[in-house]
């Protein structure tokens, strides 16, 4: 009985507790309803009115000053209208300028911009600008070449010992610019020049390679030739009924229309391709034009190369290359004089291959055959070539090493045409032969180099906007066999100090053969772009905060200085867009800077950037490591973070897509750390955007920043693209971290 009690009263309590918990299951479940709609009509709610920090920004381009205090309120006032928050002002320059355009920093610049600040503040939009004129980089007219971005230059000369006295300065580097002077011991070496013993096949129909690329004249074309479009014109004489077949072949930078007597056969805008066409049928008898009008995008390296192949039915050939014959002007109608020969189809930025050789892979052979066997070393291309090089032992050919010198990038690179190195396992014969596609100079020496020194001192940098995982992973140089062929430290002499004011040195020099080295800074000659022509100038040196300073009180000190209180509450940042004018490798002081952060002095190391091995192969290289770490993290701190520090002294915030294009010589997580918020940025027609935005959602999840933004759906004024073709780009761009478009 006592145990039925027992069960039975547990019965009743397990009920109760049954009971007591579907209730509160029951009341969980209602609330869960309640809170779902709540939520669900939160999200609608804050969906259609979505608070102010959510709200998308925008770039605000100025193009070419076709700007207006009318249009800028209308733009404004839209802008509100659709709820835009924050507008960033970029004045670039498209080539579309209007009749009368408002030049940037002219007084009407300054009113207008002034103008956009009032009524920003107004309609209750922010604005921010981008630190310097155009949208890359940080430069303009206010910055000297000794401000500017520089490199290590040098120039050598041999000596004896004894007493030596030469201007060694070169006359475009002053006094400020000095590094250092050193006398670098001459050990003996074999270097032979390669010569052909074997052409390629002379199949291909038509070959550039007896022309010329060619421009208007005193335009600087090879660096830094205006956006315009140039005309080129060849006369000559033809009776199509005489030929057996007419042919054109023809590449230009960046765009360009063929045309034979008034009719269009070719356009392009690709400089690396070679088009070629018929042009019998718009010969006619007597007297024909060809004419090339070519268009430059923008201030950069600019050219056209052509050939007009006639062949007559009696077999005789007329070849017309682009050369000083050919005409050319600014305007199509009138004008016309001799163009200005810039160099061959191989010359930089260009360096374009033969079609031959594209066809035939064979390409050539070149000999390096020594009166006796020799010892070789490396290998240094100056051009581009591909290739292999054998050594001839007992008849038989042994591979020494794979040869694959691309060439530099005028639009990345300030020693584009610089040599390329290639350094492997000493080998020992008395003729060696490289077959190859090369169409330059080939030295084989038995002197130890620094593998691809250009690259590894950042004269050549990855010349596309999307860099692999080992685009900046270089070959080890070997190491050689025997240490006496190696230059030791203790053995250069430092001649810093007796390098006069005027630029001579004076010196005696202990016997034997020596290299006296002048190393000095000149500019990479980078300018910001694409800016107006007003406000065009050289890029500011991007590791030193001091010059930073400058550049922004220069762009921006007079600007704040005269703003109005209601200005002032608008203007709330700067913006550093994607990083995209290349490296540099020095500045003021960077020795000292250097040794403080490595731990040792960089002076007598110096003649690595000639491609020397000083001390061992691996000194060498990891000296240029360190050269490359330093120059990332000063970028970072002093570009970034100096431009940082000067904007929160005036209360402005610092906006920055942490990342570069077309060579990008700092760290992209350093780099988006000293900025106060990161972005990616993706196009809506194009695969760029992958690398950018998870460079911004690494860094911004790094540093503990909320928000990681996004320049967003970027095209080229596509109208065929709509907001649903792109939809899918911006989901993704979501899933790689970005919040903020």
């Amino acid at each position: 009985k006592e145990s039925s009690k027992k069960l039975k009263s547990f019965t009743k309590v397990k009920t109760k507790k049954q009971m007591r918990n579907r209730f509160y299951i029951a009341t969980m479940l209602i609330w869960s309803v309640l809170i779902s709609v709540t939520s669900a009509d939160t999200l609608s709610a804050t969906f259609k009115h979505p608070p102010e920090e959510a709200k998308p920004w925008c770039y605000w381009y100025w193009l070419d000053g076709d700007i207006s205090k009318e249009g800028i309120t209308k733009d404004l006032e839209n802008m509100a209208e659709v709820g835009i928050k924050r507008a960033m002002i970029g004045n670039v320059n498209v080539g579309k300028a209007p009749a009368n355009p408002i030049k940037m920093l002219s007084p009407e610049w300054v009113e207008a911009t002034h103008h956009a600040f009032k009524e920003a503040n107004r309609v209750g939009v922010e604005l921010v600008m981008f630190n310097g004129p155009g949208w890359s980089q940080t430069g303009g007219p206010w910055i000297k070449p000794e401000q500017s971005m520089r490199r290590v230059s040098w120039q050598e000369f041999p000596a004896t010992g004894g007493a030596f006295s030469a201007k060694v300065r070169p006359g475009n580097i002053p006094a400020s610019q000095d590094i250092a002077v050193l006398a670098v011991p001459r050990l003996d070496a074999v270097s032979i020049e390669g010569s052909t013993v074997i052409s390629g096949s002379e199949a291909a129909p038509l070959s550039l390679a007896k022309s010329s690329w060619i421009w208007h004249p005193n335009e600087n074309a090879a660096v830094e030739a205006p956006a315009a479009t140039r005309y080129f014109r060849r006369v000559f004489e033809a009776d199509p009924a005489k030929l057996a077949s007419a042919n054109v072949k023809v590449s230009a930078d960046n765009r360009y229309v063929l045309s034979i007597n008034g009719q269009q056969v070719l356009k392009d805008d690709n400089w690396e391709t070679q088009e070629t066409a018929s042009i019998k049928k718009y010969l006619k008898a007597g007297t024909n034009t060809i004419e090339i009008a070519v268009t430059n995008v923008e201030a950069s390296p600019a050219g056209v190369i052509a050939a007009v192949e006639l062949k007559s039915t009696s077999g005789k050939v007329q070849l017309l290359g682009s050369d000083q014959s050919w005409l050319s002007s600014t305007d199509p109608s009138k004008g016309f004089k001799p163009a200005e020969v810039i160099g061959g189809m191989s010359i930089r930025p260009w360096s374009l291959s033969n079609s031959i050789q594209k066809k035939n892979k064979s390409g050539g052979i070149l000999s390096f055959k020594h009166s006796a066997p020799f010892t070789a070393r490396a290998l240094v291309v100056h051009g581009k070539a591909r290739g292999k090089l054998y050594a001839l032992q007992n008849s038989q050919r042994k591979l020494v090493a794979d040869i694959n010198a691309n060439g530099g990038s005028g639009k990345t690179d300030f020693l584009a045409n610089a040599i390329e190195t290639f350094s492997f396992k000493e080998v020992t014969a008395q003729e060696f032969e490289l077959v190859s596609n090369a169409m330059c100079k080939v030295v084989l020496t038995s002197e130890p180099k620094v593998a691809q020194v250009i690259e590894k001192q950042m004269g050549r940098m990855h010349p596309t906007p999307s860099p692999t995982w080992e685009s900046y992973i270089f070959p080890a140089s070997v190491e050689p066999d025997d240490a006496s062929t190696v230059i030791k430290q203790d053995t250069i002499i430092n001649l810093s100090d007796q390098l006069n004011a005027a630029g001579v040195l004076n010196c005696t020099l202990p016997k034997g053969n020596w290299r006296i080295i002048y190393f000095g800074m000149i500019t990479t000659g980078k300018r910001n772009q694409p800016a107006p022509p007003s406000a065009t100038g050289l890029e500011c040196d991007k590791m030193s905060k001091q010059i930073v300073r400058h550049h922004f009180d220069s762009m921006f000190g007079k600007l704040i200085e005269n703003m109005t209180p209601a200005e002032r509450n608008a203007f709330k940042g700067i913006t550093i867009d994607s990083y995209e004018v290349g490296s540099q490798n020095w500045t003021d002081g960077f020795a000292a800077e250097f040794e403080k952060r490595n731990g040792y002095n960089p002076i007598l190391l110096l003649p690595i950037f000639t491609g020397t091995v000083i001390d061992s192969a691996k000194t060498s290289d990891q000296f240029l490591w360190d050269l490359r770490r330093t120059v990332a993290d000063m970028i970072a701190e002093n570009y970034v973070g100096g431009l940082r520090d000067v904007a929160h002294e005036h209360d402005l915030t610092l906006w920055c897509e942490n990342y570069g294009h077309w060579g990008f010589p700092s760290e992209f997580t350093i780099y988006g750390g000293y900025a106060d918020q990161v972005a990616g940025e993706f196009w809506s027609n194009t695969p760029y955007g992958s690398i950018e935005c998870r460079a911004a959602s690494s860094v911004a999840h790094t540093y503990g920043k909320r928000h990681t933004y996004a320049e967003a759906f970027t095209s080229r004024l596509d109208f065929g693209h709509h907001p649903y073709t792109f939809k899918a780009r911006g989901e993704e761009r979501f899933c790689q971290g970005i919040n903020h478009l």
